[in-house]
């Protein structure tokens, strides 16, 4: 049986957008038990688990070439080198199953879906939009841009619908406040407002306090981002 998180329209999910270097990005999961794992797409038959270590160096790959990267990205690039971090957090490997995909006729594919027996924290890239109408101006971190990619948000449903594919009417919504992973992620939430503030992003003429943190080596960097310099803004 599986799950669909949320309450639809993009309600009921708790989430945190952030910039953090390479080196403190491992350092968020330190001590933690939890694993990589991809959910949102099918995977190799062989497909286990994402390597740690091939993650954090993909996030290396992610920081170098597109967040601080003062080239304008291309359609390719962004793909190439965002897809890696649509990918999920959970606490115990062990609750990933895997569903073998079939062939038209039956037969066996090298392909499988992740099923996971409860709700997983989710990764995916956060962007920035800016934009100009007149005198007013606004920025915001709710919008997809791929042009103004940013960092990395995390997000965990508040709720989750249990699908029973047989019986919809057996399908029942519960809060997910008593499973561990809740707890893992309110322990990231923590370690990432710790070691990071709130942005202020600065235009020509105004100061945004936007909806993302970031860290203090972070700021250092960041300001080379090719869509900041752009449109003119400065990360503080």
């Amino acid at each position: 049986m599986t799950y669909f998180g949320g309450l639809g329209s993009g309600r009921g999910w708790d989430s945190i957008s952030f910039i953090l270097t390479p080196d403190e990005l491992p350092m968020l999961f330190d001590g933690l038990k939890y694993s990589f794992v991809i959910t949102n797409s099918r995977v190799a038959s062989d497909y286990k688990e994402t390597p740690k270590e091939d993650f954090f160096q993909a996030y290396k790959r992610f920081f170098e070439q597109i967040l601080i990267c003062q080239e304008p990205l291309t359609e390719k690039k962004l793909r190439e080198t965002g897809h890696p971090f649509h990918q999920s957090v959970i606490d115990d490997i062990n609750k990933i199953t895997f569903e073998e995909i079939k062939g038209p006729k039956g037969g066996p594919t090298p392909y499988k879906l992740v099923e996971p027996l409860e709700p997983v924290i989710d990764i995916s890239p956060f962007h920035l939009l800016y934009f100009q109408k007149a005198e007013k101006e606004t920025l915001s971190t709710a919008y997809y841009n791929d042009e103004g990619t940013l960092g990395l948000q995390l997000s965990y449903p508040r709720y989750i619908t249990w699908c029973n594919m047989e019986n919809p009417e057996a399908s029942e919504t519960i809060e997910t406040h008593s499973f561990v992973g809740k707890v893992l992620f309110e322990t990231l939430v923590e370690r990432i407002k710790k070691n990071a503030k709130k942005a202020k992003v600065q235009s020509p003429n105004k100061l945004f306090r936007p909806n993302f943190w970031i860290s203090k080596d972070s700021v250092l960097v960041i300001n080379n981002n090719s869509y900041l310099r752009k449109k003119r803004l400065k990360i503080e």
